[in-house]
């Protein structure tokens, strides 16, 4: 396939923006309007747009809420200085003032209702109660007792029955959980020896000490 050059019998140019001229684009340095403001006004008009547009905001709602035919405009007279555009999101100046019903750009910036007057959101349910310590909850002091007044046992004390023989030798089968002479000693109160006591006494006499 060849390649062509240059353009076909078809072909328009593009005409400047700036000054409508045919043979060259807006950013051309050859443009007369290049690096001049395109919208047409002195100094003077644009530091009241600028003045007045402070004041605009400060009452106008969130970008968002403003809706297609709001009309927020800035006059000088009989002349139009400016007008407010959603999707410019800024004051439009002078030539290229317009609305935002009136904008041709492609980048748009979506309008969205404002909720209903009067409608709050709903606040955070409050924080429930701290969980307890990992090893469960800790015991207290009692209140009403003075512990100056408590005994504190600071050392090991060990008892010993100087009347009980610790010589276990050969004996009949117990609960193993009793120490012997308590329990010959239950079995007394019961009038029963190891020897006379049998395996339902034994077993009854152990669940009662």
């Amino acid at each position: 396939h060849g390649t062509s050059t240059g353009h076909g019998p078809g072909f328009r140019k593009a005409k400047c923006f700036a000054c409508g001229q045919d043979d060259h684009m807006k950013n051309d340095p050859k443009c007369p309007m290049y690096g001049k403001p395109q919208h047409g006004l002195s100094e003077e008009e644009v530091k009241l747009v600028s003045d007045k547009a402070k004041e605009l905001y400060a009452t106008m709602p969130e970008r968002k809420h403003i809706p297609d035919d709001a009309s927020y405009v800035i006059m000088n007279g009989n002349k139009k200085l400016a007008e407010y555009c959603r999707h410019c999101n800024r004051f439009t100046k002078g030539k290229s003032a317009h609305s935002t019903k009136e904008h041709k750009g492609n980048r748009l910036f979506k309008y969205v209702s404002p909720a209903p007057a009067g409608t709050t959101t709903a606040p955070a349910p409050a924080p429930g109660p701290a969980p307890p310590p990992a090893g469960g909850n800790l015991a207290t002091f009692p209140s009403h007792l003075d512990p100056a007044t408590v005994p504190v046992v600071d050392r090991q004390v060990h008892f010993q029955d100087p009347l009980a023989s610790y010589d276990f030798g050969t004996m009949p089968t117990f609960p193993g959980h009793l120490a012997q002479t308590d329990f010959q000693r239950r079995l007394a109160d019961f009038g029963l020896t190891p020897d006379t006591a049998d395996d339902e006494d034994l077993f009854w006499i152990g669940l009662n000490m």
